[in-house]
């Protein structure tokens, strides 16, 4: 199924064009996620740890909850 919308209703849903009107900024990020077995942390346990190799930037987290990980700062 597809839709067309005049720039009216685009404009009355809250679109706007970017390219006359400013720009836009984006943060992308990827998760991978790996399960380790066999070992017991409490749940509200989370411990980060930055790095950078040949100038790509990760950031290695341990914790019992996957939320809580991406939230780590």
């Amino acid at each position: 199924m597809n839709a067309t919308f005049s720039t009216y209703a685009l404009e009355s849903m809250g679109f706007r064009d970017l390219i006359t009107k400013g720009g836009l900024v984006a943060r992308f990020m990827s998760v991978t996620v790996y399960e380790a077995r066999g070992i017991t942390l409490p749940d509200d346990f989370a411990v980060a740890r930055d790095g950078n190799v040949a100038g790509a930037t990760y950031r290695v987290v341990l914790c019992m909850n996957i939320n809580a990980g991406v939230m780590t700062q």
